[in-house]
């Protein structure tokens, strides 16, 4: 269908839109910015302008052709139903999508910096690339969707559900993933430094080379993690569960903890402790030593029974 008589549609309103929507169940929603046809319109401007004045300032035309293609910015899309909407290449700066429906979406590459997402529906989506800086995600549903690479710094993800996500290379520093659900999610050399992941369920996440530098990981539950070469350095895992969790190679130096928690994890070779030396025998005993607590072992046993 053609883009103008869609752009047309979405501009009478969500009410309208949700209509038309379920009247043409079928019809694929294209709405993506292609990087050809910015060219070939800025050209196609640009000769017509000289044309006409061939005084004109090419800057200016360039600027406003960009300002104008701002086709979504600040638009109010709260509670359409957008399933299967391609919006590549878009920018949507400020945009309110609030429980909007967008599985099975394309957003690779779109900016939604300081966009609403709060109860959105994501799952399944490509979301790769994308700019969602300060973006408002909470109690979103990104349920195996793809943000490698993405830039969510600052992003509010407060009790997401990112369930096999990928996010490997993404950029989460200083997010708020407190209480979010990111079991069997991939983080693989991905940037969590000052993020707070407090109280967040990571079973089966692979944070493998991450950065988690100054994270707050207090009360998460870390079971079989995979944390391999991660630096965790000056991170807060205080009462976490780390059950079968793999640290090998990871940097733990300056890290707040109780020693019963690292008696549980899997693996410890040739990881930088606490004190900042390498695990050694020295640490292997402290460690066998050690007796897990009777309140941390009641804590995490109430959880895994009855859903953390």
């Amino acid at each position: 269908m053609d883009k103008n008589k869609l752009f047309e549609i979405l501009k009478s309103g969500v009410e309208i839109w949700n209509i038309f929507r379920k009247e043409n169940p079928d019809i694929t929603i294209d709405l993506s910015c292609s990087d050809n046809t910015i060219v070939f319109e800025l050209q196609g401007i640009l000769e017509y302008k000289f044309l006409t004045d061939p005084n004109f300032n090419a800057d200016e035309v360039v600027e406003k052709y960009i300002k104008n293609r701002g086709y979504f910015q600040g638009v109010n899309l709260k509670s359409a139903d957008l399933t299967g909407i391609n919006l590549k290449n878009a920018d949507l700066r400020g945009a309110i999508f609030s429980f909007a429906t967008l599985i099975d979406s394309e957003f690779s590459n779109s900016n939604l910096s300081r966009t609403n997402l709060s109860f959105t529906n994501l799952s399944n989506s490509n979301l790769s690339f994308v700019n969602l800086e300060r973006a408002n995600l909470k109690n979103a549903f990104l349920i195996k969707t793809n943000l490698c690479g993405s830039n969510l710094e600052r992003a509010n993800l407060y009790f997401a559900q990112l369930v096999r996500a990928n996010l490997n290379g993404a950029n989460l520093k200083n997010a708020d993933l407190d209480s979010s659900n990111l079991v069997r999610a991939r983080l693989n050399r991905s940037d969590l430094s000052g993020a707070n992941l407090n109280e967040s369920s990571l079973d089966f996440a692979d944070f493998k080379e991450a950065n988690l530098n100054g994270a707050k990981l207090e009360k998460a539950n870390l079971e079989n993690v995979n944390f391999e070469g991660a630096n965790l350095k000056g991170a807060n895992i205080m009462n976490a569960f780390l059950r079968g969790a793999n640290l090998n190679g990871a940097n733990l130096e300056g890290i707040s903890f109780h020693w019963y928690q690292l008696k549980l994890v899997k693996s410890l070779e040739s990881a930088i402790m606490p004190d900042g030396k390498e695990f050694d025998d020295t640490w292997a005993k402290k460690l066998s030593e050690s007796t897990v607590s009777y309140e941390y072992e009641n804590l995490w046993s109430f959880y895994l029974k009855f859903g953390y």
